[in-house]
């Protein structure tokens, strides 16, 4: 089995560097591999997000690391869960007006704090909805937190709580677009307006669907 391993690519021009997102197109003049032996927490990696620091954060199976250009931090994920319940535990980051968060698959939530330098948890889903979960999915969208699980879709409403959008349905992923919301499942696709109404797309019915993705300059 090949070992799988995070690569960067920096584009690097004269005196600075080419981030992603960056519309100028520059010939790659250096590529970094970052692994264990470079400081990586564990090789197999879940997401990576950049700062507005123009720091790259790394989520992998061992916890979140961070790449400033220069140096490769470790973070962990501290909680009060037992050791062999993080076995299969897979943590995402996602990025909400400038602030970074991460969430594991069993539905707890975490902050950083850049005056602590650290994680710090401030909701566990399971707890807050009494009930096990598989967290597949955060999403920000109109000042509304989106949570993808395996028992439905459910939203973070400021000043009223947890409420179910779609209830007893496996959400593996979500994505908002315009005023509409995508639901990717098991049993197809499902579209929300922003009335709240749920409409099925026939053609893809019964169909498993794993992810989604929305192509913002193309428009698809």
């Amino acid at each position: 089995m090949k070992r799988v391993m995070l690569i960067i690519v920096l584009l690097i021009s004269v005196g600075s560097i080419i981030y992603c997102g960056n519309p100028s197109v520059q010939p790659i003049s250096e590529v970094l591999r970052l692994d264990n032996t470079t400081g990586l927490s564990n090789q197999k990696v879940y997401s990576f997000v950049e700062d507005k620091n123009g720091a790259i954060w790394i989520s992998t199976k061992a916890g979140i690391d961070r790449y400033n250009g220069r140096i490769l931090k470790n973070y962990s994920l501290e909680d009060n869960s037992f050791y062999g319940d993080m076995g299969g535990r897979i943590i995402r980051l996602y990025i909400d007006e400038d602030t970074l968060f991460a969430y594991d698959s069993s539905g707890k939530i975490y902050k950083y704090s850049e005056i602590y330098d650290s994680f710090e948890p401030i909701l566990n889903l399971a707890e807050s909805l009494n009930a096990d979960v598989m967290l597949n999915k955060v999403l920000p969208c109109r000042e509304q937190i989106l949570y993808a699980t395996n028992n439905g879709l459910f939203v973070n409403i400021p000043g009223k709580g947890i409420k179910s959008v779609i209830p007893d349905i496996y959400a593996n992923d979500i994505i908002c677009v315009d005023n509409r919301l995508f639901v990717a499942t098991y049993s197809g696709l499902e579209i929300i307006d922003d009335d709240g109404n749920v409409k099925y797309v026939d053609a893809l019915k019964g169909l498993g669907i794993q992810s989604l993705f929305y192509d913002e300059e193309a428009g698809v």
